[in-house]
């Protein structure tokens, strides 16, 4: 059991939140994501702070084999990046 969120706003399509800090909990994440998903399945995620540069390394390894497309974002002094 986890943080995996939906969000329900009107859409015709899924949308999940989660706070997947671990390659492990990603793939978790997005394995629950597809058990509900037909289509494509998109990822927007965060890497402001990885733990390490072997961690995104993880993650991104997960995010190529669980995802359609992924959208990488950073903030930096409150600024996306």
């Amino acid at each position: 059991p986890g943080r995996l969120q939906s969000v329900i706003a009107g859409q015709d399509f899924g949308v999940f939140v989660d706070q997947a800090d671990t390659a492990e909990r990603l793939a978790v994440s997005l394995h629950a994501v597809r058990q509900h998903s037909t289509g494509r399945v998109l990822c927007v995620m965060d890497v402001s702070q990885p733990n390490s540069h072997a961690m995104l390394a993880a993650m991104g390894k997960v995010l190529e084999r669980g995802t359609s497309e992924v959208c990488l974002t950073h903030i930096e002094g409150g600024t996306f990046k």
